[in-house]
């Protein structure tokens, strides 16, 4: 299951001028917004019957008895080497089922997941995949801006919460949703909240109105996005160990920080990704101080379905 921050950007991407918008950023040609409609991003697996490859959000452009493009956009929070294997079948799929050029698009606030996908994953292939992060998009830092169009600025605000604009993008976001219906200013705010590190958060709240206070309480409960607790629970861990390992005068204190730090990021991901955990299988993790075999758990987590299958030896 998706963790909240996902399906945050999936939901802001189905709001026709963010998607559009990004798809003018990577060069698609200009469609008019009525010509583009959703599809069905269900795509079957070339190599195993039965299999199935999911895209969170499609759509195609047509006029009668043709189709003009399609678009393939997947929001991506980590590094997951599965969608090496995944985009390129979205790509081939959508474009033969509809006889169409095809653009995949990829957004990702997270940089190091940028660099992954652009440098990384297809390297020395042709370019199938075309990935957004806030070095490709510019914030919305005017207030007329937001307000004319408050969705792109949730966007952009979204995909810079964690870089140097981050408070100025965030606080003319909030000032354009103070008279949004209810519906929408939830929609974009909580695509912010999540995304955003702690100290940023921190440094916005003084200048919220009392009921977007209230309301950021709530996010902050509801959608603390995993990447978010694996940085912190990681960098807790170490912190621990580094000061266990200078009071003692023992090398191991830093390495049992780093298995802390990773037990903690474990636990977080694996709840972001909805399974559920027997008492037997939380234990397991808990009593685990091997940190090879944490680390190994976290890389499997994004190759498999179910908590058992990620236990299976």
């Amino acid at each position: 299951m998706p963790g909240p921050l996902h399906q945050a950007f999936v939901a802001i991407l189905r709001r026709r001028e963010c998607s559009l918008e990004l798809a003018r950023i990577v060069g698609v040609p200009s469609i008019p917004a009525d010509r583009w409609h959703d599809v069905d991003g269900e795509f079957p697996d070339p190599a195993s019957k039965g299999r199935l490859f999911h895209a969170d959000l499609a759509l195609v452009a047509s006029q009668p008895g043709e189709a003009l493009a399609g678009l393939i956009f997947e929001p991506q929070l980590a590094i997951d080497p599965g969608k090496g294997t995944a985009w390129p079948i979205y790509w081939v799929s959508l474009r033969t089922r509809h006889a169409c050029k095809v653009w995949v698009i990829v957004v990702s606030p997270v940089d190091r997941v940028v660099d992954w996908a652009t440098r990384e994953l297809f390297e020395g292939e042709p370019q199938v995949v075309h990935v957004v992060g806030r070095e490709q998009v510019e914030p919305v830092l005017q207030l007329d801006r937001a307000l004319a169009n408050p969705a792109w600025a949730a966007l952009t605000a979204a995909l810079h919460a964690r870089g140097p604009q981050a408070i100025a993008a965030a606080e003319i976001l909030i000032q354009a949703c103070a008279t949004l219906p209810a519906e929408d200013r939830r929609c974009y705010l909580r695509l912010l909240y999540a995304g955003m590190k702690k100290p940023t958060m921190n440094a916005i709240k003084p200048s919220l109105p009392e009921a977007l206070k209230r309301e950021l309480t709530e996010y902050e409960r509801e959608t603390w996005w995993y990447e978010n607790a694996f940085d912190e629970g990681r960098a807790e861990g170490e912190a621990k160990g580094e000061a266990k390992g200078e009071a003692k005068g023992e090398a191991k204190g830093e390495a049992k920080g780093r298995a802390e730090g990773e037990r903690k990021s474990l636990l977080v991901v694996i709840e972001s990704r909805g399974f559920e955990l027997t008492d037997e299988q939380r234990a397991r993790i808990e009593a685990c101080a091997d940190e090879a075999q944490l680390v190994g758990w976290m890389r499997r987590l994004f190759r498999v379905d179910t908590a058992e299958a990620l236990f299976a030896d």
